[in-house]
Order: C-alpha cells, then structure tokens, then sequence
C-alpha cells in the first residue's frame, strides 16, 4: 500500500494507472471468493489515488471508505484513514477532518506501536489545528510526529524534514522570525 501511495504521489502517467486497476478488477472478477476477500482492497486503494490524482475527491473518498468497512486490521485502517484525511485537509474541509479525526481517535485508542502511520496520524491533526488557527495545539501534535519518527529512526528522514517544516510554517503563521532555523532545516535537507 505504501509503495502504491508513492507512486500515486509521483508523476506517473495516469492512463497507465487506470489500465492497471482494470487489470486489478479483471484479477478479483476471476479469482475465487477467499482471493477476492484479500484483493478488493487493494483495487479499491488504487482506485482512490487514481481518482485523488484526477481531482474526483468524493470518488477518492468513497472507495477508501469502503476499504475501512471491509479490514480488520486497525494499523492498516490508520493509514486508510490518514490518506481520507489527507485528501479532506486538501480540500479545506476542515469540519469533516475534525469529525474523522475525533472518530480516528477513539476508535484507534492509543495505538501501543508507534511507527510512520501513527506519526502521520498526529501530523495530520497538527495540520488541522493549523488550518483551526489553534498554533500551539497545531505545533504540539506535530512535535509527537517528531518524537515518534525519532525514535523509529536513528537518521533524520524525510517525514521529521516534513514535519519541521510544518512547525516552522505554522511558527511564521505566528509571525514568528524563523530565519536561522529555516536555514538549518534547508542544509540538513540538501545533505
């Protein structure tokens, strides 16, 4: 799934990727029952980048959601949903992110592991208390990303570049000088 998220993240050529969910749906119309359980998912994932890709966000949206109605799994129903919030945080729709992100919260509970989806999880909330005009909320749930990506990672990744980043946009926002550390962010980043 990640590996399909990055590469609906790139510049790939979009005919391409609908020909291959078409090839995916032929896969699952062909497949016995017990194949098709573990398939439609990943039809349907694919199915929403492509449409996120295009600019059908309610498409995007619908097919994700149906994934979250068929897996069980609760840190692949985190990602499912991080990629929802993704795209409603895309289209401002900020009273629905706060809706998901509630309901994200209480039925995840505190996820004991702590890994990338968890990170992008309180990132995402950060972002919404961004848009939310609530800075220091915005700013403290995107420290745990921080912390959380840290602790996974003995380097510094792309995700704790992101997420410094993020910090030093909503720290402008606040009209906050940010100059010395913007630099620094950028030399770790050119490494």
């Amino acid at each position: 799934l990640k590996i399909g998220d990055m590469e609906a993240k790139q510049f790939i050529d979009l005919g391409y990727k609908k020909n291959s969910i078409e090839l995916c749906k032929s896969w699952y119309t062909n497949s016995n029952k017990k194949n098709q359980v573990d398939i439609l998912p990943i039809i349907k994932i694919a199915s929403a980048f492509y449409n996120r890709n295009i600019g059908q966000y309610e498409d995007a949206i619908s097919d994700l959601y149906s994934v979250v109605n068929i897996i069980n799994n609760k840190q692949l129903k985190l990602y499912v949903y991080i990629q929802i919030g993704t795209i409603l945080y895309c289209k401002n729709d900020l009273d629905s992110l706060e809706n998901l992100l509630f309901d994200i919260k209480k039925e995840m509970g505190l996820l004991r592991v702590q890994n990338e989806d968890v990170a992008e999880f309180h990132n995402l909330f950060g972002l919404y208390y961004f848009k939310a005009g609530e800075y220091e909320k915005a700013i403290e749930e995107i420290e745990k990303s921080i912390s959380i990506e840290s602790a996974i990672s003995e380097n510094i990744t792309d995700n704790i570049l992101k997420f410094k980043n993020n910090i030093l946009t909503i720290r402008m926002a606040k009209g906050e000088y940010i100059n010395s550390e913007l630099n620094e962010l950028l030399n770790i980043a050119l490494k």
